[in-house]
């Protein structure tokens, strides 16, 4: 996969500026999580919303961090060591083919994710296998625009290709946020 994060460049992940233009509290209550949900975030290298959501869903709740390089999935364990995080369950699979049990989530998160994905409808009929009726699929992902930050311009999806991805397997938009200056940031359902 040429577009997959390079876990060589993971302390960039952690960089202190990434806050000013990330948003990661904005983006986590965005997700209007409660205590007790279940978050299955696709994507979660080495944890730098996770920690954030497996606070926000409490101690009842739990965040399935899935994640196909070992190398941030071992990243991720020594945060939530570190952090005394226990909901934080961790899954070495591509987004695509998560291997997370049926119907086990309230949302779905995929962050800076979407573009690296070699079938993007696969990988969004998996997120819809996952959450649970009535659930949301939150997707957040670099604007197709030239940015002094991110992946290359070649590298990134557009929202309406995202959109036009999401109806294809019967997805609706929920929600659009557009507090993010380099990301577009939408929220999904099952189609009624």
């Amino acid at each position: 996969m040429a577009n997959r994060f390079d876990p060589e460049r993971s302390h960039r992940l952690d960089a202190p500026e990434r806050a000013e233009w990330q948003k990661p509290r904005e983006v986590v209550d965005a997700l209007s999580l409660s205590d007790g949900d279940c978050v299955v975030e696709v994507g979660s290298g080495t944890g730098y919303f996770t920690r954030l959501i497996s606070r926000s869903v409490g101690d009842q709740g739990k965040v399935v961090a899935v994640d196909p390089q070992e190398r941030m999935l071992d990243a991720l364990r020594a945060r939530c060591d570190a952090e005394g995080l226990t909901n934080v369950q961790l899954v070495a699979a591509p987004g695509e083919d998560s291997t997370v049990e049926d119907g086990i989530a309230e949302v779905v998160f995929l962050a800076n994710v979407t573009h690296e994905f070699d079938d993007l409808h696969l990988a969004l009929s998996e997120a819809s296998r996952v959450i649970r009726p009535g659930g949301r699929i939150a997707v957040l992902d670099w604007a197709r625009r030239e940015t002094d930050v991110g992946p290359p311009l070649d590298h990134r999806l557009s929202e309406t290709d995202l959109r036009i991805a999401a109806n294809a397997v019967d997805l609706a938009p929920h929600e659009t946020h557009t507090f993010l200056p380099h990301h577009y940031f939408v929220i999904f359902t099952a189609a009624e």
